[in-house]
């Protein structure tokens, strides 16, 4: 058979086969996961074009395989290097320059390593798609085995658009290309069918195509619906353990991706994160005991603080978070840049999140460092090439049971160094002394009154907080103070009593006024530390804020205002540590990728000992995409069966024969005695007396076959269709079914009332 003629029979299936190969690729483009990724769209129709050509020809699957492969090499060079090679003269030095980038590429995957060179995306995956078109074409012309089709571009679809946080709608395309799958397994089942009812000469008619097409169109618009309401599902502890087990290996590769693959585009996620960048002074809060987090550590800490973001600007009872820029952090490049403080001890804390999907990064205050990629939100210092950070974020989701080391430079100065600290503030810190005009005046004169007894910044901080702590009354039901009120004066003079974040607001505005550079802080305070692990285990009734003041050479400082949480411990005289160097064990080289595991913890072992702990049995989690998936395929499984029910009755109910053999099958289903003895009008007869409402168009039915196998001529009237009396049967046969069945479970019922 030419290819004419293939392409004859199988040009719905090609059509699309080819539709299904280029949604991905348009899903991918959408995506902009970096610049060029257009390629795609040309890449696809010649892939699909050259397995049209080659799965018509004589060759074997192999060989066929073997001039794939060498085609893709020479298009997608090509076209790779005349889109983004092009400042390159000679088409050899363009060859040789993406070889390079290969064999590079190859050299960190090997060795470790970061990639940021785009093009090595880009040619990757013009490749796959290289792959999926050609074998799209293959699968089609030579077999019928769909899947093959299907599945490849659908799980590359599918990866992108649940990874992608962007602004651009790509469900819709995943949504289109499951329409697309529909209409593609019913071309190819009935363009299967046709082949076989030719070879047995078995009329059809030339516009059932249009009725696959319709009714898999109906049925994939109907999965969608179906789908779209299935409602989340609670995972149960041993399914939550199942697929705890699969986060090493799934983070290693997300690490590794992360780290060949750098450059590409991030949005941030959706995220079940307790803290945002603002801070309220509002009515009661209410908390829960659900599991937030396992904190693992060498030993107690002096004082344990768990940093989520810090706020800046104050206004009518708001905190917000500075604005700032947001950069990327890769862990083979070293720690954060951050001022060299002194009196600073470095740990590293091991992070078990029990969170569905939790975005930020925990640690003690200051995180210089993790084995995660991570977004830094803060802005540089003016005239330093330092960062001021406020918020640590993953820059991938962590879900439930996921394990992140964090390395920190926490403070350990003693009150002696604190109490005679500079006091030359860098200009950059007069943003941490703004306070708007609505600040009362008797707000202002109670903290000089507090105040102006001490000395240096340092007491008239500790002085500030034990009032606080002695004045304020700890209750976190408290109701929102008036409107026109400012909140601080309202619990200062007012309503004396309140949380932490009325504690540490109070604090701060005093501290402003003093000319002491603070901020408020949020996180997790703490949590109950269990000794024999070895951990701090954190729940979100932890959630806390806290006061940081700013000592020059020392850094920010923790203080605690809230009359319910422990004053952090705090050495009184001396120096921290000798010659007033900062206290900084022995870092390992941070050019290597591995430095918190392998160095911080010797041996590995703050890492793989810990993450075998079981969380405890009181939390659960929501499992979103698990239950949908599985539901969708059982839709599907589903819709099938229906689709293909429906194809077989209509092929059934156009023959006569068949159509008569089909009223004997029903017979038996609703209890009528069928023998071989009966006479065609006998089984009529039976039949209707089952069905009365169906005797004409059994009637009609018998009366044919009796024609057209006991007259002299043996041929029925032409005009006769059987489908148009299965069309006013089936329904009725349907009801008494359904009626008969319904009666035997209102008897089975009745036996045991």
């Amino acid at each position: 058979m030419n290819v004419y003629h293939q392409l004859r029979e199988n040009w719905l299936p090609l059509i699309s086969a080819f539709s299904l190969v280029m949604l991905a690729a348009f899903g991918v483009f959408r995506a902009d996961l970096t610049d060029g990724m257009g390629v795609l769209i040309a890449i696809v129709p010649i892939a699909f074009l050259a397995g049209i050509l080659l799965s018509s020809s004589v060759f074997s699957r192999r060989t066929s395989l073997l001039f794939s492969l060498v085609y893709a090499g020479f298009f997608i060079f090509l076209i790779v290097g005349r889109n983004h090679a092009a400042d390159i003269e000679s088409w050899r030095e363009r060859v040789i320059h993406l070889i390079n980038l290969q064999g590079e590429w190859v050299g960190k995957f090997i060795n470790g390593g970061t990639s940021r060179e785009p093009i090595i995306f880009i040619m990757h995956t013009s490749a796959v798609f290289w792959i999926m078109g050609y074998s799209a074409a293959w699968w089609t012309q030579r077999s019928d085995k769909i899947w093959r089709v299907v599945v490849p571009s659908g799980m590359v679809l599918l990866s992108v658009v649940y990874y992608y946080f962007g602004p651009r709608p790509l469900w819709l395309w995943l949504a289109t290309y499951i329409i697309a799958s529909f209409l593609y397994i019913a071309f190819t089942w009935l363009n299967s069918q046709q082949n076989t009812w030719r070879t047995n000469n078995v009329f059809f008619e030339k516009k059932l195509g249009l009725n696959v097409a319709l009714a898999g169109l109906i049925l994939s618009v109907a999965t969608l619906t179906l789908a779209w309401q299935v409602p989340t599902l609670e995972a149960n502890p041993t399914v939550t353990t199942a697929l705890d087990s699969t986060t090493p290996a799934w983070q290693k590769f997300q690490n590794t991706w992360t780290r060949l693959f750098s450059s590409l585009r991030t949005y941030s996620a959706p995220t079940s994160d307790t803290f945002s960048n603002n801070l309220t002074l509002g009515g009661p809060r209410n908390v829960s005991e659900s599991l937030v987090m396992d904190v693992f550590v060498e030993e107690e800490l002096p004082y344990a603080y768990w940093h989520a973001i810090s706020y800046e600007t104050y206004e009518d009872g708001l905190w917000n978070s500075p604005e700032g820029e947001t950069t990327e952090y890769i862990p083979d490049e070293g720690l954060i840049e951050v001022p060299s403080f002194k009196s600073r001890q470095t740990i590293t804390q091991t992070v078990r999140n029990y969170l569905p999907s939790a975005g930020q990064i925990y640690g003690m205050p200051d995180i210089i460092g993790s084995d995660r990629q991570m977004f830094l939100t803060g802005r540089t210092l003016p005239g330093e090439s330092i960062e001021q950070i406020n918020m640590v974020q993953s820059k991938y989701v962590l879900q439930q049971g996921e394990v992140y080391n964090s390395a920190s430079q926490f403070s350990v100065a003693t009150q002696f160094e604190l109490q005679n600290a500079s006091t030359s503030y860098p200009e950059w810190a007069d943003s941490y002394l703004d306070l708007p005009d609505t600040i009362s005046a008797r707000t202002r004169d109670l903290a000089e009154e507090i105040a102006l007894q001490h000395s240096n910044p340092y007491d008239q901080a500790i002085a500030i907080q034990n009032f606080l702590r002695q004045h304020i009354e700890y209750n976190d039901q408290i109701s929102a103070p008036p409107n026109g009120v400012d909140p601080v004066d309202y619990v200062l003079f007012e309503e004396p009593e309140g949380y932490c974040n009325y504690y540490s607001s109070a604090m701060v505005v005093m501290l402003r006024h003093m000319g002491i550079p603070s901020r408020p802080a949020s996180g997790f305070a703490g949590g109950e530390f269990i000794e024999d692990a070895g951990l701090y285990r954190v729940r979100l009734q932890d959630a806390h804020t806290w006061v940081e003041a700013y000592f020059p050479e020392y850094g920010w400082i923790q203080f605690e205002p809230t009359a319910s949480i422990v004053v952090p411990a705090r050495p009184v005289g001396g120096l921290a540590a000798e010659n007033n160097e900062p206290i900084t064990p022995a870092l390992p080289d941070p050019g290597g990728p591995n430095f918190l595991e392998e160095d911080l913890f010797p041996g590995g072992e703050g890492f793989e000992d810990f993450s075998e702990l079981e969380p405890p049995p009181t939390f659960s989690a929501q499992i979103v995409t698990i239950p949908a998936i599985l539901s969708l395929v059982l839709i599907i499984v589903v819709a099938g069966a229906f689709l293909y029910t429906g194809l077989n009755n209509r092929r059934v109910e156009s023959d006569l024969i068949k159509s008569y053999d089909k009223l004997g099958q029903w017979g038996q289903s609703l209890g009528v005695q069928i023998n071989p003895s009966q006479t065609p009008a006998e089984r009529a007869k039976a039949l209707s007396q089952a069905l009365p409402s169906g005797q004409k168009p059994i009637d009609n039915i018998t009366n044919q076959i009796v024609v057209t196998r006991y007259s002299e001529d043996q041929v029925g009237d032409p005009n006769f269709n059987s489908k148009d009396e299965w069309k006013k049967l089936r329904p009725l046969l349907n009801k008494e079914w359904v009626s008969q069945k319904l009666s035997a479970a209102r008897r089975w019922r009745n036996r045991f009332i």
